[in-house]
């Protein structure tokens, strides 16, 4: 989490593509997709869905 409050937005040395924010957003998204599946989560894409519209109806 640290890597992505002191990223910047200019592009990586590594990446040019893409700016040091995205790339350490990624690496976050990785380790959480890692994380879910040693822990056997069976279906981590239908557990995003479902969180993302859980969020948003709880909004309402």
């Amino acid at each position: 989490m640290e890597e992505l409050l002191e990223a910047s937005k200019y592009h990586s040395k590594h990446l040019p593509g893409y700016s040091e924010q995205e790339i350490a957003a990624a690496g976050i998204i990785i380790s959480t997709i890692t994380y879910l599946s040693r822990i056997g989560c069976a279906n981590i894409e239908q557990l995003i869905k479902d969180t993302i519209e859980f969020n948003d109806n709880k909004d309402e």
